[in-house]
């Protein structure tokens, strides 16, 4: 009975953590669609996300090369929409179509409405 309780716990625990990282806005990166693959996905990117941090945000956010995101110094200082249209900016710069450029939270793609 101990272990079921354990387990229960855990699990509830684990799901407390998840709830409070998916509050944390202030960690961004941008992604690309590949759709080359074999099943299509986003992955991040972490040349472009750095590039963009450093051109557009230097003065309110901090590239993270452990993470590979952009790190505001402030939660609520980089504003979504304009995070993943500097994005699309650099990503079609370097040969990317629109639609293939997006951007998301805390190294990973995630919410992509791209």
């Amino acid at each position: 009975m101990m272990s079921i309780k354990y387990l229960l716990f855990s699990v509830l625990l684990v799901g407390a953590v998840q709830a409070e990282d998916s509050k944390d806005l202030s960690k961004h990166n941008c992604c690309l669609h590949i759709k080359d693959a074999s099943d299509a996905w986003w992955m991040t990117n972490l040349d472009i996300t750095k590039e963009v941090c450093k051109s557009y945000y230097k003065d309110v956010a901090q590239f993270n090369s452990k993470t590979g995101t952009c790190n505001e110094h402030k939660n609520g200082t980089i504003k979504d929409a304009d995070w993943k249209s500097k994005c699309k900016i650099y990503g079609t710069s370097l040969g990317w179509t629109d639609n293939r450029v997006g951007a998301g939270y805390g190294a990973t793609c995630y919410p992509i409405d791209a």
